[in-house]
């Protein structure tokens, strides 16, 4: 499976390629793969989250007011498949990633989180 998000920016584009023998995402940025400085591995997640959140800006340096706790449209990417759900927030807790009511869990692993300006089938592309 390989995955393509775009953000604001057309130009800069992130991308993964899901490996099944590892059970891992590893990640690229406009088609450079991305690697750990400490140790020059590929950057990799077991779990990768898109969030579809509003994006305001607020001046004309171009800094964003983003809301994280309106909630709405999600995907999860695991194990090679995509989940999509809807994600939450309660006053005081963590981001919570849910289908059909029921939290979702994650594959044990580093997961990335991706907060996506707009529509998600605008935004996200996979095949």
């Amino acid at each position: 499976m390989n995955i393509e998000a775009r953000f604001t920016l057309k130009s800069y584009v992130v991308s993964y390629a899901y490996d099944a023998g590892t059970g891992l995402y590893t990640r690229a940025i406009n088609g450079e793969v991305q690697t750990d400085l400490n140790n020059n591995e590929p950057l990799t997640a077991a779990n990768l989250v898109f969030l579809r959140a509003a994006h305001r800006v607020l001046d004309n340096e171009g800094r964003l007011e983003i809301d994280l706790y309106s909630g709405g449209e999600a995907l999860l990417f695991r194990g090679g498949k995509v989940i999509p759900a809807e994600w939450t927030r309660e006053k005081g807790d963590v981001i919570r990633i849910r289908k059909d009511g029921a939290e979702l869990p994650f594959a044990p692993g580093v997961t990335y989180y991706h907060i996506i300006p707009g529509p998600l089938d605008e935004h996200v592309t996979f095949s």
